[in-house]
């Protein structure tokens, strides 16, 4: 809500388009993951997303400096969870069972 009264439509939907698509890779780390590590780094990074997205439509909690970078770190470990360990080769725990 306030990057919409701050930015308008167009900079809202930028900074929507960006949380949805980091909540999707968590959701996806958490589907595809069988690191215990990276599953649970991912569903950190869910609540912590689910939780700020709450906050911030009830206040305008991100215009402090540590909130906003905070809500950045939580986008990132997003993204961390899915792909952190997966270059060349998957894991042992990451590998799909053959049929």
């Amino acid at each position: 809500m306030q990057f919409l009264v701050e930015t308008g439509v167009l900079g809202f939907a930028l900074v929507g388009l960006i949380v949805v698509l980091s909540l999707f890779a968590a959701l996806k780390a958490q589907y595809l993951r069988g690191d215990p590590l990276m599953r649970g780094l991912s569903f950190g990074a869910i609540m912590g997303i689910v939780a700020l997205m709450i906050h911030s439509w009830v206040d305008f909690n991100l215009q402090i400096p540590a909130n906003a970078m905070t809500f950045m770190y939580v986008l990132g470990l997003a993204w961390i969870s899915l792909h952190y360990g997966r270059q060349g080769q998957a894991s042992e725990a990451d590998e799909e069972p053959d049929d």
